[in-house]
C-alpha cells in the first residue's frame, strides 16, 4: 500500500511530553487494518488484560474492559509495521533521542459501546534487558462514530486530551500516566505498540 510522502508533526508541548502526527494513515488504509484486526484468520481477539505480561496477567474489567488481539508479522501487515516505524523514526531524531532497538508488538484493540474503557496506566516495564521508552497510539476510527474513548494523558494535575482524528499517530514516552475513557456508543478501533531499547541510565 502506498502512504504519505511525510508525517506532519505538531508539537503541542514545547517539554515534549507528547506529540502527534496527522494522517499517518488514510481513511482507506484505515479500513483496511479494521478488517485485518477483525478477520479471525489473521488476528485472534480476546479480552484485555493487565498486570504487565506473564504470570501476572489477568483480567480485571475494574481496570480495564475491551478486546485486543495481537498482529502478525504477515504479508498483508509488514506494510503497517514499516510506516510505524518509519514515524516513530523520525518523531525520535527530531524529539525525543531515546535510544531505541525495537518495535515490541502491535496491538490491535477494540473499545465497543458497552463502557469499554482503560484506566489510568504507565506502559513502562522492563523486558529482559530492554525497556519500553516510547508508546505509540493510532486512532483507526473516524471520532464522529463514537462517543466517548477519549485518550487522555497525564501531564500534570488535569490531563491533557490528545486528538481523535482518524489515521492520527500519537507518541508519548511510555512512563506516563494515561487512560481510555468509556466509550458509550460505537465503537474505537486503535493501534497501539510499545518501542523498546537499553534501559534508562
Amino acid at each position: 500500500m502506498s502512504g504519505p510522502a511525510s508525517w506532519w508533526l505538531d508539537l503541542p508541548h514545547k517539554d515534549e511530553l507528547w506529540c502527534y502526527t496527522h494522517n499517518l494513515f488514510s481513511d482507506e488504509e484505515c479500513d483496511f487494518i479494521i478488517k485485518v484486526g477483525t478477520d479471525p484468520e489473521i488476528v485472534t481477539l480476546g479480552p484485555g488484560v493487565v498486570g504487565g505480561g506473564g504470570s501476572n496477567s489477568r483480567v480485571d474489567e475494574d481496570i480495564r474492559k475491551s478486546t485486543i488481539g495481537w498482529l502478525p508479522v504477515h504479508e498483508k501487515t509488514n506494510w503497517i509495521f514499516q510506516r510505524i516505524t518509519a514515524a516513530v523514526t523520525n518523531i525520535n531524531n527530531d524529539f525525543y533521542k531515546y535510544d531505541l532497538t525495537h518495535i515490541e508488538n502491535i496491538q490491535f484493540t477494540v473499545y465497543k459501546e458497552d463502557s469499554n474503557f482503560y484506566g489510568q496506566h504507565i506502559d513502562a516495564m522492563y523486558e529482559t534487558n530492554a525497556s519500553r521508552k516510547l508508546s505509540v497510539s493510532v486512532q483507526l476510527t473516524d471520532p464522529t462514530e463514537y462517543d466517548g474513548g477519549e485518550f487522555a494523558l497525564y501531564t500534570g494535575k488535569d490531563p491533557a486530551i490528545l486528538p481523535k482524528q482518524r489515521g492520527t499517530a500519537l507518541f508519548f514516552p511510555s512512563w506516563s500516566l494515561h487512560e481510555v475513557m468509556p466509550v458509550t456508543r460505537g465503537t474505537r478501533y486503535a493501534l497501539v505498540t510499545w518501542i523498546c531499547g537499553p534501559r534508562f541510565k
